[in-house]
């Protein structure tokens, strides 16, 4: 008899599309590693962004088996139409609500129809994914705002747990909810395995005066592709910059593009798509070190997938992944701080190849690290746990 709670989990997109990377990814790792204990089942857009058909080998309309769970898949349409949604929420069987982000409209959707009484009311989870970060909120900031006070006066986020990925978001969400019930679960990636073997990256030789960068993430203004150039043309040595990642604003990629061109002929850059979530890692065990000068990440899958991937780390200090030279395994630097970035980036142009694959050997050692630590994946038990209790009591009381 299947006793384990059931977790629904609202999402705008979910794997194998790869345009929504980082929360996509999130609720992937939750539900890969803590399937035994709950059961889970994901609401989503049939297609990723930008395309127009869903791909052929996903069923629309009805449950499909995934690794670990379960995905009901819907025209984005239908998706976030209130009648539509209330109506097949309805038809499904669920303990529990988890919202994987703040401002999409499905979060919206759903919310209205909660706070209106359309809905039997579930215990509720509400992931916020870093859209309260500086960086984030400066992006359409009137328009957020604007939703920000209208859900405060509709109280649309009553009743709710809030899930903060670390202490730093736990005090983003309390600056905007001060009296909100927060639980702090860090976000966690897949395991790298194959047929249960953990994968141990094989590196390109490191030559003096030479280095392959990668992107890899969306081409958007939050993740300062722009600054990662800009920073390139004062340069030494022979640099290959490899970047990945779906194109999400083709205005800005414009600019990108006037930056590469101008780029002096020591710095070689070539953009070789989006790639697909199963190949990440691969991808990233070809170049030698990741370089990401984000405004702002909540957690950064993509930077977990490189320390597994032997990569060493240039990173802004607007990430988790701090005092990353005390343990050789990159640099986390002051955003407005350009030339210690590139003071950093000569140092790796210039470094020898045993002293590479020892930083190697602990980026890999840490992002294991930190994939497989025990009080994360118990943290995030505690957070559905404890989300279920809350509202059993609260029930109690009425």
């Amino acid at each position: 008899m299947n006793t384990k709670s059931s977790i629904l989990v609202l999402t705008a997109h979910y794997l194998p599309q790869t345009r929504s990377n980082g929360p996509a990814k999130s609720v992937d790792g939750i539900i890969q590693r803590l399937y035994h204990d709950f059961d889970f089942r994901v609401l989503t857009a049939d297609r990723d962004i930008g395309d127009l058909q869903p791909p052929p080998d996903v069923q629309v309309g009805s449950w499909q088996s995934v690794k670990n769970g379960q995905v009901y898949h819907l025209p984005r349409k239908k998706l976030i139409s209130p009648l539509q949604l209330r109506k097949y929420l309805q038809t499904f069987a669920y303990d529990l609500v988890y919202l994987n982000s703040y401002f999409d409209t499905l979060t919206v959707v759903y919310l209205l129809l909660r706070r209106f009484g359309w809905l039997v009311k579930k215990p509720l989870i509400i992931a916020p994914r870093g859209e309260f970060g500086g960086g984030a909120l400066a992006l359409k900031s009137v328009k957020k705002r604007t939703y920000m006070w209208l859900a405060n006066m509709l109280g649309l986020y009553s009743h709710a747990l809030w899930h903060a990925s670390s202490e730093y978001e736990m005090q983003e969400i309390k600056r905007i909810y001060p009296n909100a019930k927060i639980h702090i679960a860090p976000n966690m990636s897949s395991l790298v395995e194959n047929n249960g073997e953990v994968l141990q990256p094989s590196k390109p030789s490191k030559i003096v005066g030479q280095i392959r960068l990668v992107y890899l993430s969306r081409i958007a203004p939050i993740k300062q592709l722009n600054m990662a150039l800009e920073m390139l043309a004062r340069v030494s040595g022979v640099v290959e910059f490899a970047i990945y990642g779906p194109i999400s604003d083709e205005e800005y990629w414009e600019k990108c593009k006037v930056l590469i061109a101008q780029l002096p002929p020591n710095i070689r850059v070539t953009y070789y798509g989006e790639v697909e979530h199963e190949n990440v890692w691969s991808t990233l065990q070809d170049h030698h070190v990741f370089f990401l000068p984000t405004a702002s990440e909540n957690y950064g899958h993509a930077i977990v997938e490189a320390f597994t991937a032997g990569c060493p780390v240039i990173l802004s200090d607007r990430t988790p992944w701090r005092d990353l030279p005390a343990k050789q395994v990159g640099w986390d630097l002051p955003l407005e701080d350009e030339n210690t970035f590139i003071e950093v980036l000569n140092t790796v142009v210039d470094m020898d190849d045993s002293t590479f694959q020892l930083w190697s050997s602990c980026a890999h050692a840490y992002g294991l690290s930190i994939i497989n630590d025990e009080a994360v994946v118990n943290a995030n038990h505690l957070l559905f746990q404890q989300a279920l209790s809350l509202h059993t009591h609260a029930m109690s009381k009425h």
